[in-house]
């Protein structure tokens, strides 16, 4: 009897287990949250400058990358004025991927 109380007591835990685990855990991307986000300031709003160009327009010289002057060359300097070069480079390379690039536009944005 104390076995089959221990197995349904040990068996009521169990699908809380897989849940606390993920609980604040990231698996290294930077949190769930971060995914499709835009950056936004103090009041929770999106940035002023939409980065509505699609990647391809915005890549004045073909490269598969968007370097900060190829930016400021189409949104105007106010784009990294509002928001960091070196925050949307999250590798550091000194240019924009394809998909750092995309990340910042937001959901549904010049896709």
């Amino acid at each position: 009897m104390k076995q089959i109380a221990l197995i349904i007591g040990m068996l009521a835990l169990f699908p809380i287990t897989p849940a606390a685990a993920q609980v604040g855990s990231d698996w290294g991307s930077g949190g769930f949250e971060a995914y499709g986000t835009q950056e936004q300031d103090k009041s929770g709003e999106a940035s002023g400058v939409v980065m509505e160009q699609d990647f391809e327009t915005v890549d004045l010289n073909s490269d598969n990358m968007v370097t900060e002057r190829e930016l400021q060359q189409t949104y105007g300097a106010q784009v990294t004025q509002e928001r960091s070069f070196a925050k949307m480079d999250r590798d550091s390379d000194g240019a924009l991927s394809r998909y750092e690039y995309q990340r910042e536009q937001g959901p549904g944005v010049g896709r």
